[in-house]
């Protein structure tokens, strides 16, 4: 492990560890998003100043669906957080995140995209970002309607943002999605893994194929991450060198090592797949700033750090869920 990676492992550790203690409630995924969604910030946030982020952004929210009440809320505070002014940036994020939710229903990711077009774009082009998303969007939904949902609003905002025309992108990830279909058993991964290659340049043909190599060498290292991690790979293989495969892979197990001493990301805590996405994003991070890759503006870091906030809330998201059924079914047992 370089100092690079060192020094964004450290960095993970300690925003997580703030994270838990202003999150108590919330347990160690959500310490995860917040932590991963400062990965590329050099910012160095105390206890005290995400405490008045969280009340500034509970305090700029309004209405029944807001952010205060979603998941992606940690998301929100670490945007806040690292802004100079709290309450400029807690209502500029409220803000986009009420006009995304106007595109499609499904609202609890919604907070993720809001901060990355708060903390990537200008502010006098939030309004025009926020409708190139809902041309991306609805490009996607008329190809495949029954695919597209609420879950690739991510994916549009980062389309959105990657300085291509709304109708190439639509094009190119379609173009990606036809060489995936027949490789993926389950065609909603082959469209997320199409969206995310789309941002960058390339034929679809080339994309595709550094795509499968990436998750190829991970699979022979016996790097475990889950279905669930197919897009943040996507992005991966784009930004790191094929030849440079094998060594961020042993960073990944080097970084997932230090991780499983840290309360809450053990194997009793967050298990060993999702610290393994954790260390892929670490490692990924790192890797994009040496390199200084840019993908047409947009710092292939922030499109790095971007891709697993949003792979970890859309987790958080769905272990939540299943915590909550379970309880449901114990209570209605009883």
């Amino acid at each position: 492990m370089n100092d690079t990676t060192k020094r964004y492992t450290e960095r993970f550790i300690q925003n997580f560890n703030t994270a838990k203690k202003v999150f108590k409630l919330d347990g160690n995924y959500a310490a995860v998003s917040y932590a991963a969604f400062l990965l590329t910030s050099n910012a160095v946030i105390t206890e005290e100043r995400l405490r008045e982020a969280k009340k500034e952004v509970s305090r700029q929210s309004a209405g029944f669906i807001n952010i205060k009440n979603t998941l992606a809320k940690e998301v929100a505070a670490a945007a806040v957080a690292e802004s100079t002014d709290l309450e400029y940036a807690a209502q500029k994020i409220n803000e986009i995140y009420d006009s995304l939710k106007k595109i499609t229903p499904g609202a609890d990711f919604y907070g993720v995209p809001a901060s990355v077009i708060y903390k990537n774009v200008n502010s006098v082009e939030y309004d025009s970002i926020v409708e190139r998303v809902r041309t991306i969007y609805k490009g996607l939904k008329k190809k495949h309607p029954f695919l597209t949902s609420y879950e690739d609003i991510i994916a549009c905002t980062l389309m959105a943002m990657s300085g291509k025309r709304t109708e190439e992108v639509v094009e190119d990830c379609e173009d990606c999605f036809s060489f995936l279909k027949d490789k993926y058993f389950i065609n909603n991964n082959a469209q997320t893994v199409a969206c995310i290659l789309s941002i960058f340049p390339g034929t679809p043909t080339e994309k595709c194929k550094k795509s499968a190599t990436a998750e190829k060498a991970l699979k022979n290292a016996k790097v475990s991450l889950g279905d669930r991690a197919l897009a943040s790979v996507a992005a991966v293989s784009m930004i790191v060198k094929e030849e440079d495969l094998n060594t961020l892979i042993t960073d990944v197990t080097e970084i997932s090592e230090e991780l499983k001493s840290v309360r809450g990301l053990g194997n009793m805590g967050v298990g060993k797949n999702f610290r393994n996405l954790i260390s892929l994003s670490i490692a990924a991070a790192a890797y994009s700033e040496a390199e200084a890759i840019n993908i047409g503006g947009v710092a292939a870091s922030s499109v790095v750090s971007t891709m697993f906030a949003q792979q970890l809330t859309m987790i958080v998201c769905m272990a939540s869920s299943v915590s909550m059924a379970t309880v449901a079914a114990s209570s209605s047992s009883n």
